[in-house]
């Protein structure tokens, strides 16, 4: 897609809501792969993978945008691979238990909550492909040992993309915040003998 934003634009400083989605292998000539925002954004247990653009591989912010319990990671990009906002330029992102790979190019989110990789270290979400998992829509479920799983808070939406209940508890897991994945994905975890994507599918057999 020519210019910015391949999945979405705001303009004229439009405010932008953005819930339980996944945003995934949009490409942008421009700034922002996946969303390019102008005006105030609200965007929430949501998933931004596989994006690419000149910058901002995933979101590339311009003016507020509050990012929470989303996953944004593997996206590529000269500037920002994951994310572009920068305060120097009043363009900085705020919001708590975010999972962001390659977080160089943005400023704002601070290290309490979120997860925040670097293009030297950065963070392997450990998802699976873009696939039917359940649901209306394709998600990339969350894999074994995620840094995702019951890392996040979501305590006002109780459910995930798919409609799945949110939280979800990994016992074998020590939460963070409310225990929910990060993400648009929750993971349940009916152990299903070779499911090594945590779809419930088994992926192999003896």
């Amino acid at each position: 897609v020519g210019g910015g934003g391949a999945a979405i634009m705001t303009t004229g400083g439009a405010d932008l809501s953005v819930v339980n989605s996944t945003f995934d292998g949009n490409t942008a000539a421009g700034n922002g792969g996946a969303i390019y925002n102008t005006g105030t954004a609200n965007i929430t247990n949501t998933t931004v993978t596989a994006n690419a653009a000149a910058k901002g591989g995933g979101i590339f912010n311009s003016f507020t945008a509050t990012l929470n319990n989303d996953l944004i990671a593997l996206n590529t990009a000269l500037d920002g691979p994951d994310l572009v906002g920068r305060a120097s330029l009043g363009q900085a992102f705020a919001g708590t238990f975010n999972l962001v790979g390659n977080a160089d190019g943005s400023e704002g989110l601070g290290v309490t909550t979120n997860q925040l990789g670097t293009t030297a270290n950065p963070i392997d979400p450990r998802v699976g492909v873009l696939r039917n998992n359940g649901g209306a829509t394709l998600t990339r479920a969350l894999q074994n040992r995620s840094p995702a799983i019951d890392q996040g808070s979501s305590p006002a939406i109780v459910t995930d993309q798919r409609g799945r209940t949110r939280p979800y508890d990994d016992p074998k897991t020590p939460n963070a915040g409310n225990g929910a994945d990060i993400g648009a994905f929750e993971r349940t975890f009916t152990y299903t003998l070779f499911d090594y994507d945590g779809d419930g599918k088994a992926d192999g057999s003896v």
